[in-house]
């Protein structure tokens, strides 16, 4: 059926072509498995306390411990931290007041 069959180095060839690009994918994924973990477990926490100013470490915590959505929409649902509501209340209040 096969008119012509393989040599053994043409054979070793290929499945070392087909390791090698296995062993490229693996790396790749890898890496990019990696950076979403920085990004889901230690960026977007920090970037979301801070933006609240709530506790960065103690955010970090609740997402590495429970799950990066669960600890998203904690902090949405919660809201600014009440220091930041006073100011930002305060700061208005006063601009109301210098403009009348």
């Amino acid at each position: 059926m096969y008119e012509e069959l393989l040599t053994s180095e043409e054979l070793f060839s290929l499945i070392s072509a087909a390791t090698a690009l296995s062993t490229a994918a693996i790396v790749v994924l890898a890496i990019v498995g990696l950076v979403l973990f920085v990004c889901l477990y230690i960026v977007l926490p920090i970037i979301m306390a801070k933006k609240r100013e709530r506790s960065i470490f103690g955010w970090l915590l609740i997402f590495w411990f429970t799950s990066p959505l669960f600890g998203a929409i904690s902090l949405l649902v919660l809201g600014d931290s009440k220091e930041k509501l006073r100011r930002e209340i305060l700061e208005e209040v006063h601009q109301r007041y210098l403009n009348r």
